[in-house]
């Protein structure tokens, strides 16, 4: 049962960072590029797709990281939290979330600059590459995270 969680936990994760990268640094800058109606209709085509997609992969990488964790024996009770390996857990949530963050702050940002296709597309630009990048730095941290669990070097 751990092995088709850990799989599952994994492949999960690796769609969702992936997804997140070539969202962050490529498409949503790409996207800014276009003339202001074109990447106006063309975000809020794509805006509830990609929020559903990034959030349906985090919420399944959450639970089964957590359920991952329950039945390896890494947290099986409260007290596992305040241990290394319960802190590390805790922190790798934390970094998704934030990553989650960045990404659901420029969507918003963005919805709110439709109404006018040319201030979306003069900080459209700007704003997606910055999250782009904090997204990239913080999945960085995020491996390095799942790296230091995976080889026990907590």
């Amino acid at each position: 049962m751990l092995a088709i969680f850990h799989y599952l936990h994994l492949s999960i994760a690796v769609i969702w960072a992936g997804s997140t990268v070539f969202v962050g640094l490529a498409v949503w800058p790409m996207l800014a590029r276009l003339p202001g109606d074109q990447a106006v209709a063309l975000f809020d085509r794509l805006r509830p797709v990609v929020a559903g997609v990034l959030g349906s992969m985090a919420g399944l990488t959450y639970l089964l990281g957590g359920f991952r964790a329950w039945l390896g024996g890494g947290i099986s009770g409260w007290a596992d939290l305040l241990a290394p390996y319960g802190v590390l857990v805790i922190t790798a949530f934390v970094v998704m979330m934030a990553i989650e963050n960045v990404g659901g702050r420029l969507r918003r940002q963005f919805s709110g600059l439709t109404d006018r296709p040319d201030a979306f597309v003069a900080h459209a630009t700007i704003a997606a590459r910055r999250a782009g990048l904090i997204q990239l730095g913080l999945l960085l941290v995020m491996i390095a995270i799942m790296v230091t669990m995976g080889l026990a070097l907590y």
